[in-house]
Formats: C-alpha cells, structure tokens, sequence
C-alpha cells in the first residue's frame, strides 16, 4: 500500500481524556521569517503554526495558581481541566469558588475526600483545620453535597488504579497496563452503574458515564468502550467536555483495535469541533497509508468533516495538496490560512539564508530562486485571483512574498498594490505589506538610490522601533482567559527582519561602491577589519558633518556605536601610539558629547544583554589610582583605589602636564617621568587599569595580540622608556634602584607576553643586571630581592 504519512510521535491516549495542556507559543528565531503566523485570524490554530525545530509550535506547561492562605499545594492546570471547573461551578450554580473546586477535583486525595464525605454524613466526625474550611461541607442542599463528593470519592479511586495522572509529562498508559487484575472488572461496572442510576445531578450522571468508558479502555474492553459510547451519546448533553472526552476514548480504542479510519474519523472531530482537545484530536490522528486515509474520508458526513481532515494531514504532511482538496469544498475556510503560512514558512527555510547571529558575512543575502515549489505559486495566485477566500488580502500578500523569492519584483509590487488599495485593511495585513514594500524596495534593479533611500526610511524607522529592547528580547504579551494565562506571541520578528535588512542593504552598498554607507547600516562593524581605524575615522566624519538627509540621520541613529563609543575607540587607539594630545582631543569630543546627549538609547547593540553605563565610554572611571604602582602587580592597598576615581579623559590630561613639567628640575623632572612611566605601564595588560584598553569597538586582550591594535595592551616600551630616563635624572639612588626595577618589570612582562617561555627571554633581562650593578648596596634592593622570586632567581639562582 502506498504510504501517505509516516508519524514519529506516541498515541497520546490520555491527553485526549485528561490533559488538555494550555499552549505558549515560543518566538522561533533560528531562521529568517517575513511572512508572518500572526496573519491568521483565528487564535484556535495558533498552536499548530510552522517551527523550524518541530513539527509545530507545539505546547508549554505554565502554572497560574498563587499562594493562598486555605490552599498551600500548587498545581498545574491545563486547558480542558480549566474547563472542566467551568463546568463543575456551573453545575454547582456557582456556589463554590473556583479554587476550591480546583482542589476538590484536582488537589485533594482519595482519604481527604472521604473524610468530607464522612463529616457531611456524621457531623460528629473530626476534621483537620485545613479540611474544615472547604465550603462544601456547609453547601445546601445535604443530598446535593453527599452527591458531589461520593463522584469525586469513586472518580479518584479509579483514578488511583489505573495510574494514569501526571503534571510534569505526557505520557500513554497502554491498555495492557489495565486495572483488570487489581480489581473484578464487572463489579466497577456494576458499582459505577448503580450510583449513575440513583444520582439526581444530570452532569454527575454524565459524569459517572465518563468514568465507565474510562474503566472499558484501561481494562482493555475495547468492544465495550465502543458500544456503550454508542448506547448513550445521545444522553451526553448536561456537560459538553464528557462528550468529547468519552469520544476520544472510542478513538483510542478503535486504534488499538486497529481500525484507524475510524478512529482518525473521530480524532479529527474532536479538533474541528471542540477547541480545548484540539491538541489531542491533532496528536491522535495518524493517517498511515493510502488505503486508511481513503476509508477515513469515506466516514466523512459533511464539507465540514471532509475539509478538517484534510486540514489535519496538511499540517502532517503534504498543505498544498490539502489546500487544494479544501479550496475546492470549503473555499471561504479558515482552515486554509494556517496551512498556507506554514507552506510559505517550510519554503523560507530554503529560499532565505540561514540565520546565524555570531555570522559576520555581508554576502549572499538575496533570496535564492527555484526554491519556491512551482505548482504551489501556480495555486496560491490562482486562488488570489479568484478572491473567494474569507481573506483574500492574505493570499494576495502571499502571491507578492513568493514573486518577491523568485526575485519577480515587478508582478511582486503589483500584487502589493492590490492589497493597499484595498479599503478595509487589518493592521497586521498593513503592517505585513510596509514589511514587504521595505524588502521590493531594497531590490530595486538601480540600486539603493537616495529615492529608494527616502522611500523607505519611514519603514526603517517604524521597524526599529519595533525591535525587542535588552530587557525584552522577546516581546510577549499575555492575556488572562479566566483564571488560565494565555502567551500569545507578536510573530513579526522584526529584530530579523532588521538584521537581514542591513545584511542585504550592506551587500547592495559595497556592489555599488558605496562603502560608507554599507559601514553605517551594517550591525557588526568589525568585519571592515583590517583598516578599522580609518573606517571608524570615517564615520565620525559622516556624524560631524553639518547636513544630512532623513536617511542619514537613521543611519546615525541606528550604528551600533554612539559618538561617544567612537571618540572613545579613537582616544584609546591615539593613547595606545603615545599621541596624548590627539587621545585627548578625542576624549573630550565623547566627553562634551556624552554631557549633551546623556546616556544613548540605541536602537540596537551587537549584546543584546549589554546595558549603557557610567562605565563605558569617554567618561569611563578608571578602577584605581593610575600613577600607583606595587613591586608585585596587581596587589593592591586602599592607596589604589582613593576617591575621586578619574576619568580616561582627566587621566590623559594629567599625563599631558607631567609631560609639560618635565623639565623644571631633576628631581620634578625624574618624578614626573617615573608617574608617566606608571601610567602607561597601568594602562597596559600587567597594570591595575587594563581596562583602559577596553572599549565598545574593540576589546584589547592578551588573548588577541595577533591583532595589531590589540597588541598595543602589550607594548610598554613608553613606560619602560620613562622609567629609563627618570633613572638618569634622579640623584636619589633609592629612588634610581626603584625605577631600573619597574623598567625591569616592563621588559620582562613584554617578553613573557609575547613568547610565554621564560628560557626563551633569560638573557634579555638588561635592567636585572643593571640593578645588580649599580643598586646593589639600596635597601630597595634588598626588599625586591625577598619579594620578587624572578628577581631572586636571576641574582642566587634560587627561588
């Protein structure tokens, strides 16, 4: 027989009877979608929109009970037993509080039960504190109380028996896991028989009907459960839930007893009819070969039923040749929507590139030709054509996206202007049209023009906008259905859209010489390395300039990188060339714009999680005092880290004046170059401010000194010069032995970061001899000599 669908998932039999598990669908970010789920109208089928990772959206678990002070258990409630309560606090005419009966139907055990049964029963009879504040004991009528609970007393114990509850997964008790050996399978029925037959309540007499069919399939009667389903349907009319529920046992039944049409029949009523097991009728379902689903179709008894299975194998296997079965039964369906944007889903992952965020390429971005199935653009832009569907606006967006793949820009925007002339529009079908407008207008075939520029900038800025914040990485809003909470996710993913905005608008910039620009929409301004500085110096330039265009000002709006991040970059970069006097200028620029600006609000960072501080940028403050220096490096006293801490701006400028005061005399002279000589060498990988080096642009590490930027961390051949001449200025021997020393840790810190082998680079240590030489008789040598073991080792040859 020819196989028509192949399913990996269980039978999940008792979903369909006891958890319907509420849903939150989660933002699917591992790939490009511009076409967006949200578009459908009907909220029922959310659930079942494409994911790449599995076969739908699929189901999450979520908790809603809070602490009370009668009840301390929490549970978890899912959709159908939501239900359910509905169901119950109607019946009980609203006289008990939902969370008691939560606790009465769910929460409570069999002996709990029994001893609220019992003091009803016996009002003599002791309760525990917690049990005696349950309203039901005080609930009137005493039969009606006596009713309830004896149901809710045999319901749990049959619960117990067959073992079939869990909170935490979803599993299948197999019917050979039966109850038939625990317990004479004629005596449940008999007992359950007996107490329906004398029970007033019409939806506890429903409700003892459940637990019959309940005992048929788990004591593997499988003849039973499907005849006494059929004896009393038509009873079924007090509690809608019991209907379906008992109907699915049926389901599963006939699946076990290998009649798959009909219980795929069934399966696909309990989706298309009854919305809080749709979960279980889609699980249940499980067309297998050609054979079945023919036989399936044949029990079908309306349009209806016929275009809801075809519904259900469209989302499992093939949604064109279901659309094309439905559209030709039910063309105004609802049902066609959900299967024709999870078609144009499927289709993204193979004509979008794939979405890596750590990627840095600026190339292949265009959509990819061919990929787009031809038959399926032949039938969606015949059915657009037609305008027969309930939303044809949706299917004439569909026709301009899959043009749009196909790189057919022109026949694209005309079925986009089809759409916009229409009078009555959706905001989300508006919204989904700026989104493709946005991307025909990039691919326009003279490039990206200052008239293409002007016409979408509106679009860029409304994106934007649109983008989650760090905070909110994910926009969810959530909706409160009764008592149960409801996710529902905004499946524009605008931060995708926008990145693959800017990778094809960067692509197209450089195609068309356009370099700055394509730096300036770019998200990752690091993959214009090498010539880094200079593209930076560039943007500065773009930014200082006096005019620019709507464009332009977005451009600037949406770097990744404030002025204040450049001019900081700039600073460090001319601080790390010894080149103060420019350092400085740059510092203060970001300074001055960091006072008139205050703290950026960027539109989007390459860290989503990175949060805009007093830490970052021009007015950064250094960790501890720069011009304190230690005989072991980063060892610190209260000395290092005194108050007012300085900025890199206020560091630098007081560089300049020792500079300046170099000359006045020896000894100011020899002091002003050994502060020098220790600025510099803090700033540096070994010092106590190494995070001078550290900006948004570029992070200077040891790690990375391939780079040559990065390997500026590592040069300390200023400090080594400053602490050199300071030695031959000063008088003061103490003085001249601490400065060879700090010239001595600059030359071996260098060496051992660079070569990281100590018997490489023994010998080259000049200023160790130099200060066996000439400073041997300082107490300063001794003390160096007892702290510092490379010392000691270089001058006895021990550690």
């Amino acid at each position: 027989m020819k196989t028509i669908f192949q399913s990996t998932c269980l039978i999940l039999l008792l979903l369909a009877v006891i958890i319907a598990c509420s849903w939150t669908p989660s933002e699917d970010t591992g790939y490009y979608r511009f076409f967006s789920p949200s578009l459908i109208t009907a909220q029922r089928y959310e659930p079942f929109n494409y994911s790449s990772n599995t076969l739908f959206m699929g189901i999450d678990y979520n908790d809603y009970n809070t602490p009370d002070s009668l009840y301390s258990q929490w549970d978890f409630l899912s959709e159908l037993d939501s239900v359910n309560i509905d169901e119950w606090r109607e019946a009980t005419g609203e006289q008990l509080s939902r969370k008691e009966l939560i606790s009465l139907v769910y929460q409570l055990s069999v002996l709990q039960t029994d001893s609220l049964l019992k003091k009803i029963q016996d009002p003599s009879f002791v309760l525990s504190s917690s049990l005696a504040k349950y309203q039901i004991l005080h609930y009137c009528p005493k039969p009606e109380r006596v009713e309830i609970l004896t149901y809710l007393l045999h319901a749990k114990k049959l619960e117990t028996l067959v073992n079939i509850r869990d909170r935490w997964q979803v599993y299948v008790c197999s019917p050979a896991d039966s109850m038939s050996e625990l317990i004479p399978s004629n005596n449940v029925v008999r007992i359950l028989q007996s107490l329906r037959d004398r029970a007033k309540i019409p939806s506890i007499k429903e409700r003892y009907i459940f637990q019959i069919m309940k005992h048929y399939f788990y004591s593997n009667r499988q003849n039973e459960c499907r005849s006494y389903f059929e004896q009393i349907q038509d009873s079924l009319k007090a509690v809608k839930s019991i209907y379906y529920r008992c109907m699915s046992y049926v389901a599963g039944a006939e699946r076990n007893r290998w009649d798959r049409a009909y219980s795929n029949y069934l399966f696909s009523r309990i989706y298309s009819e009854f919305t809080p097991m749709k979960l279980e009728g889609f699980y249940g379902f499980k067309p297998t070969e050609e054979y079945d689903w023919n036989s399936t179709l044949d029990l079908a008894q309306t349009p209806a039923e016929k275009a809801a299975l075809w519904h259900l194998l469209g989302i499992k296997h093939d949604p064109l040749r279901a659309m094309k079965e439905i559209y030709s039964l039910v063309p105004e369906s609802d049902l066609l929507d959900l299967l024709l944007v999870r078609l144009i889903n499927t289709s993204e992952l193979k004509f979008l590139p794939c979405r890596d965020p750590y990627d840095s390429v600026v190339t292949n971005f265009q959509t990819k030709t061919g990929k787009v199935p031809a038959e399926a653009l032949e039938f969606i832009t015949k059915v657009a054509q037609e305008n027969k569907t309930h939303d044809p606006a949706l299917w004439e967006l569909a026709a301009c996206y899959l043009n749009f793949a196909e790189h057919n820009y022109k026949l694209a925007q005309d079925w986009l202007d089809k759409v916009t002339q229409r009078t009555q529009q959706r905001d989300r079908i508006k919204e989904q049209a700026r989104i493709l407008q946005t991307l025909i207008s990039i691919e326009s075939p003279d490039g990206i023009t200052a008239q293409v520029e002007a016409s979408i900038v509106d679009n860029l800025k409304w994106m934007s906008e649109k983008l989650p914040k760090a905070s909110e990485w994910q926009k969810v809003a959530s909706r409160w259905e009764g008592n149960s909470q409801i996710y529902v996710h905004y499946h524009f993913h605008f931060d995708g859209i926008f990145d693959w905005i800017r990778h094809r608008m960067t692509e197209r910039y450089l195609a068309q010489s356009d370099s700055l620009r394509a730096l300036m929409i770019s998200d990752n301004i690091n993959v214009f390395s090498p010539g880094m500085i200079d593209w930076i110096k560039r943007i500065k330039q773009f930014e200082d300039s006096a005019k620019h265009t709507e464009y332009e000002t977005f451009l600037i709006g949406i770097c990744p990188y404030s002025m204040n991040d450049i001019c900081d970059f700039l600073g460090t970069e001319a601080f790390g060339s010894d080149d103060l006097y420019t350092a400085e200028k740059y510092f203060a620029q970001g300074y001055d714009y960091y006072l008139k600006n205050g703290i950026p609000d960027k539109l989007l960072r390459t860290d989503p999680n990175w949060e805009y501080d007093e830490k970052q940028g021009c007015q950064k403050k250094l960790w501890a005092d720069p011009f304190a220096v230690h005989n072991l490096d980063r060892v610190y006293d209260s000395a290092d880290y005194k108050q007012p801490f300085l900025t890199k701006l206020e560091f630098v400028r007081k560089m300049i004046e020792l500079q300046k005061n170099i000359g006045s005399s020896n000894t100011t002279a020899a002091e002003n170059c050994f502060r020098l000589g220790n600025g510099f060498y803090n700033a540096g990988y070994s010092g106590n401010n190494r995070t001078f080096f550290q900006t948004r642009l570029r992070y200077y590490d040891v790690d990375c000194s391939s780079i040559p930027l990065n390997a500026k961390i590592l040069d300390y051949s200023k400090a080594r010069y400053y602490y050199d001449r300071a030695a031959q200025l000063t008088q003061n021997e103490e003085f001249r032995a601490k400065c060879y020393f700090m010239a001595a840790k600059c030359e071996k810190v260098t060496a051992l970061l660079h070569s990281r082998d100590s018997s490489e680079v023994e010998n080259e240590f000049q200023y160790f001899g130099i200060l066996k030489k000439e400073s041997a008789q300082t107490n300063y040598f001794k003390e160096i000599l007892n702290e510092c073991s490379d010392f000691r080792y270089f001058i006895t040859g021990k550690n």
